[in-house]
């Protein structure tokens, strides 16, 4: 067992010159392959996610600009208008779902009709 174990190690280090310098040169150019992909990989997928921050930030904006939303929290629309309007909303700009609060921070339109009146502050 021992004896074959040398052979087999004696005849793979018995390779020419030319061979070892084509292995290493393309174990070389597979890692660089690897790494210069892995790395545009990460930089895609962060700017990926700066691009869904950003268009959910204009989303919320707009949103809050709206005047049918505005004149709603002010004139106590009922909560199924202003649900209706936030459903509309996201329909439209493909959005998974929008939250109104009003200004002491109280969920008035959830997806959720869990969430609906409770207290969430953001800093």
């Amino acid at each position: 067992m021992r004896g074959e174990v040398y052979t087999l190690l004696k005849r793979l280090t018995n390779v020419s010159l030319q061979t070892k310098i084509t292995g290493l040169l393309l174990g070389v150019i597979i890692s660089l392959i690897l790494i210069l992909s892995g790395f545009f990989t990460y930089s895609n997928i962060q700017q990926i996610i700066s691009n869904k921050y950003t268009l959910s930030l204009q989303t919320a904006r707009t949103v809050s600009a709206l005047p049918s939303i505005t004149e709603g929290l002010n004139e106590n629309q009922t909560r199924q208008s202003l649900q209706f309007l936030t459903d509309q909303f996201s329909l439209e700009n493909d959005a998974d779902f929008i939250i109104v609060q009003d200004k002491y921070g109280r969920v008035l339109t959830h997806p959720d009709d869990e969430y609906l009146g409770r207290i969430h502050k953001f800093s």
